[in-house]
């Protein structure tokens, strides 16, 4: 990727990473650990029911594999 778009966008996508990961650990992750959810899929399965559940785990898949 570094080679494709140049090492400036590369660096640009680790910054991005990185502060969205710091700020779901700020933000979201506090709230999740008083629901005693670990995940956003188990978060979705308790608010909407279990249809939701497995729908909402292909998706995060397909996010994480993209």
């Amino acid at each position: 990727m570094a080679y494709g778009t140049g090492i400036a966008a590369f660096s640009w996508v680790n910054i991005s990473l990185a502060i969205g990961g710091i700020l779901s650990l700020l933000l979201i992750a506090p709230f999740l650990r008083r629901s005693g959810l670990t995940t956003f899929p188990d978060f979705f399965e308790k608010r909407y029911g279990k249809e939701i559940k497995a729908i909402s785990a292909i998706i995060t898949a397909i996010i994480m594999y993209i």
